[in-house]
Formats: structure tokens, sequence, C-alpha cells
């Protein structure tokens, strides 16, 4: 039993490993939303003006950054909560957006 335990565990967690990571849809305590795409392309809408960029893994799946407005921002992620923080910037709290059937 004990076996076959640990080869289901092994199997799921190498399927995690193997699937495409996706940072998902957020939106801001202000407002604004950011979705980030698989591949790394970024749509993000802030104070009302929308702006494309690149995002990319740098401690996958907890954190990730991207570049926007000339600007890199370092995104940590806790569960379905997150926190951007970007030079020159208070820290900016953020929520990810549940998709349909989630």
């Amino acid at each position: 039993m004990k076996n076959k335990l640990s080869l289901l565990l092994a199997t799921f967690m190498l399927a995690l490993t193997l699937s495409p990571a996706n940072a998902g849809t957020w939106r801001s305590t202000s407002g604004n939303m950011f979705h980030f795409y698989p591949g790394g392309a970024m749509e993000a809408y802030i104070q009302g003006n929308g702006y494309n960029g690149r995002w990319w893994w740098t401690n996958s799946p907890y954190q990730f950054q991207y570049s926007v407005r000339g600007s890199l921002v370092t995104v940590n992620i806790k569960g379905q909560g997150a926190v951007a923080l970007e030079a020159g910037y208070n820290p900016n709290y953020w929520t990810q957006v549940g998709t349909r059937g989630e």
C-alpha cells in the first residue's frame, strides 16, 4: 500500500512539473487588472490605461516578474493572493480572479 501511495504521489508531482505554468488573472486592491498568458505575454489595465508587456517566472510557481511602463515588477504569490513590488512604490496587494468552473 505504501509503495502504491508513493507511486501515485510521484506521478502527480511529475504531472504538475510538466504542466504549463500560468500566472493567470489578478485584480489589485486599487482595481487594476492583470492577465498573464502562457508563453510570456501579458496585459495590464492600470488606472484606466491598457499596457502590453512580458512576464517570466523567477521562482515558479511562487514568484514572477514583469516589465510594463519601463519598470520591473516582482510578484510574490501566496495561495490566492500576491504582493507586487515595484521600486519607488508601496507594495500592491492582488487577488487571483477565478475562471468559470473553478
